[in-house]
């Protein structure tokens, strides 16, 4: 479902976090994907007269658990995976909670120097200050995707359940 608080979109920074539990018998499949921030695309256009898109934060884990964001907007060029460090160290662990918390800071329109941070177990593990989100003022922070899915569905056997279920705790957003 997508979340979208009324104070949100008057936010230029925000944290999300939340705890989640993997089973021990999770089958982290082909990866997958956690709550992350989004933006809703405004109705508006670029100085060129192109549209202006949207953007969204997932979290995402690969097949090894290993914990990252990958930033996704029609804008981006490139959008790839950034894992949460570079050793492949930060992932889900089994058999625990673990609290993950996101954090964004919007760009001044135009310039790359928006800030995305991730924390995990309260240890800081990806910090980038060079996100692009927005072209222009009116593109704002918007919500809270609290989508958590595989990426691949169908590998996993339908009759087990300990397999294909996560926890996660309520989602606490503090807005600055």
């Amino acid at each position: 479902f997508t979340w979208s608080p009324r104070a949100l979109p008057n936010a230029t920074a925000a944290c999300l976090g939340y705890n989640v539990f993997v089973p021990a018998g999770f089958d982290f499949g082909a990866g997958g994907v956690l709550p992350g921030f989004a933006s809703d695309a405004p109705l508006e256009n670029d100085a060129a007269g192109n549209p202006l898109h949207g953007f969204s934060l997932p979290i995402r884990w690969g097949n090894d658990g290993a914990l990252g964001v990958m930033p996704l907007s029609e804008d981006w060029k490139k959008s790839s995976f950034q894992p949460a460090d570079k050793k492949g160290q930060a992932k889900l662990e089994k058999g625990r909670w673990m609290r993950i918390d996101q954090e964004i800071v919007l760009n001044n329109p135009g310039q790359a120097n928006g800030l995305l941070r991730l924390w995990i177990d309260g240890e800081i593990r990806l910090e980038r200050r060079d996100m692009t989100y927005r072209m222009i003022e009116v593109q704002k922070l918007s919500a809270v995707q609290a989508d958590v899915h595989l990426a691949d569905r169908k590998e996993l056997p339908a009759n087990d359940p300990a397999k294909r279920t996560l926890r996660i705790s309520p989602l606490e957003l503090r807005i600055q």
